[in-house]
């Protein structure tokens, strides 16, 4: 049995509250979702390869605690109403509120699997094949779910960017 290294666990913690508040959109069941992935990796920890990705690892654990999450509950559809909700803070003005906004709506049009492939790659720096592993899904379905992702989210940010006709008002 391999013992827990604490000092190899603790620097990736941001790196999967990062990952965890990309899939979930919402702080607090972020830090949940971490809490429950560390609690289920010291739990499993004699099952993980010695020789495997850490961070791969335990992003599969997150990964799969939040579809089983959604699949329980439904709370997720209440997440997504939190995140659409009035925050004045998010931005210093109204057009760079919007753009996040718009952004982050159109984020929450893909899939699950293709957000977290999405966010994985670009937010993470994840290889394909690592990301392969923690997903438990071939590398061409990565693959193939990253490119469906890009094309989705480019043609729905490329939509919400139609100028707006203003007309003078006298």
């Amino acid at each position: 049995m391999q013992d827990i290294d604490e000092a190899e666990l603790r620097p990736l913690l941001l790196r999967l509250r990062s990952f965890a508040l990309g899939l979930a959109r919402d702080m607090h069941i972020a830090d949940d979702l971490v809490q429950s992935c560390i609690e289920q990796a010291i739990v499993k920890w004699s099952s993980r390869r010695a020789d495997g990705n850490l961070y791969g690892w335990l992003c599969a654990i997150l990964y799969r605690q939040f579809l089983d999450g959604r699949r329980a509950s439904a709370r997720f559809n209440r997440w997504m109403d939190i995140l659409r909700g009035d925050d004045a803070d998010m931005a210093p003005s109204a057009e760079e509120t919007w753009e996040h906004r718009s952004s982050i709506e159109r984020l929450d049009d893909l899939s699950a699997e293709q957000r977290a492939v999405l966010l994985l790659v670009s937010v993470e720096g994840m290889t394909y094949q690592d990301i392969a592993e923690a997903l438990g899904v071939p590398i061409g379905t990565v693959m193939s779910r990253l490119s469906r992702a890009r094309k989705a989210f480019r043609q729905a940010m490329d939509a919400t960017k139609k100028p707006t006709k203003f007309r003078i008002v006298r």
